[in-house]
C-alpha cells in the first residue's frame, strides 16, 4: 500500500465522515457519459438546495473537514464529479445524504447549519470543475484511506478500511490506469480512487496542488475542466506521465509500478529500498525493530 496519510491533526472521530458513500455505489453507466453536466440543483434530504452555494460546501466540510487548501480544492473537485456522473445528466437529482451518496449533513457541519471559510473558498476556486477521461465525467470515487503521520506520512492504521480500494496512478496513462474495487471494474468510468488522507499530506508535506493530488489517484491522462472538456491529446498525455513520473517516483519490480518519491519498500528478504529524487531505488537498513532508518520522510509501502 502506499501507506502515505493520516495527519495526526485530523479528529480520529471524524475519520468516518471521511469514507465517501461512494463505496456502496455502483459505478456503471450509459454511453450518455460523455455529455453529462454538473447539474445546479439537487434534491437532497427533501429540499431542492444550489450544488455549488449550498450542496458541494457542506459535502466538502462533511467529507474532509481538516484538509489543508489543495487537497480540499482536490476534495471539491471529486465530489462534484461524483455528482455529475451519478446526476446522469438530470437537470435536478435526488441524491441521498450518508455513506450511500455523499454526507451533506454531519457533526462536522453541524447537521448543515455551518460551513467553514475554507471549505467555502474551495469550492468557490473550482466552480463547474469535474474530472474528465477521454472526454467522458469519471465516477469520482474517493474514501479515508490509511489514517497517516504527520511527519512521515507512514500509515498509522485504517480504522474506516477503506485502503483496499486506493488507487495509485501517478504516471499512469489509457490501460495503464488502475480501476478501483470500490465500483465496477470494468467501467471506463472508473479511472481510480482517491485517498482523503494521503492527499492531506501530499498538499501539507510535498506541497503538491489540487491537480497533481487528482492526477496521483486516477491517472495522469485525466482533464480537469468543464463535463464538456475535450479528451487530452495523446502526446500531451504521454508528456504529463513522463513529468509526474519524473517527478520522484520509482519503477518497481516487487509491484510493477510506479512508487512516489521517499517511498520505502520491503521486498521478500526483509531488505528496505527506497524511491530517490532521481526516480532510483537505492537500500537503506532497518533498525531492531524492522522499520527502515536514516531516510528523513520515509513511509512504508511494504504491501503497496
Amino acid at each position: 500500500m502506499d501507506n502515505r496519510v493520516g495527519l495526526t491533526w485530523i479528529v480520529p472521530q471524524l475519520l468516518l465522515l471521511m469514507t465517501s458513500c461512494t463505496q456502496m455505489v455502483d459505478s456503471t453507466t450509459d454511453e450518455t457519459s460523455a455529455g453529462l453536466s454538473v447539474p445546479s440543483k439537487v434534491r437532497v434530504d427533501g429540499k431542492v438546495v444550489d450544488v455549488e452555494t449550498n450542496y458541494l460546501p457542506r459535502v466538502v466540510q462533511c467529507e474532509n473537514p481538516g484538509a489543508p487548501p489543495e487537497s480540499m480544492k482536490a476534495q471539491a473537485i471529486a465530489a462534484r464529479t461524483w455528482l455529475a456522473h451519478e446526476a446522469r445528466g438530470r437537470a435536478t437529482p435526488s441524491v441521498a445524504d450518508g455513506q450511500s451518496a455523499q454526507a451533506y449533513t454531519c457533526a462536522a457541519n453541524k447537521y448543515g447549519a455551518y460551513v467553514s471559510a475554507a471549505a467555502k473558498a474551495a469550492v468557490l476556486a473550482t466552480t463547474g470543475k469535474v474530472v474528465t477521461w477521454n472526454g467522458r465525467v469519471t465516477a469520482g470515487f474517493f474514501v479515508a484511506g490509511d489514517t497517516r503521520r504527520a511527519t512521515s506520512c507512514r500509515s498509522s492504521g485504517d480504522p474506516t478500511s477503506t485502503e483496499r480500494f486506493v488507487t495509485y496512478n501517478f504516471g499512469a496513462v489509457g490501460g495503464a490506469v488502475e480501476p478501483s474495487s470500490i465500483g465496477d471494474r470494468s467501467n471506463p468510468d472508473n479511472r481510480g480512487c482517491m485517498a482523503q488522507n494521503l492527499a492531506n499530506c501530499l498538499d501539507e508535506a510535498d506541497g503538491y496542488d489540487h491537480a497533481k493530488i487528482l492526477r496521483y489517484f486516477y491517472g495522469s491522462d485525466i482533464v480537469i475542466g468543464t463535463a464538456h472538456a475535450a479528451a487530452l491529446a495523446g502526446a500531451a498525455a504521454v508528456s504529463q506521465s513522463h513529468a509526474d513520473t519524473a517527478d520522484g517516483t520509482c519503477y518497481s519490480q516487487t509491484f510493477d509500478r510506479s512508487v512516489p518519491r521517499d517511498a520505502c519498500i520491503q521486498v521478500g528478504s526483509g531488505q528496505w529500498y527506497q524511491c530517490d529524487s532521481d526516480g532510483a531505488l537505492r537500500t537503506v537498513h532497518a533498525d531492531v525493530n524492522g522499520d527502515p532508518v536514516g531516510s528523513p520522510g520515509c513511509f512504508d509501502v511494504s504491501s503497496y
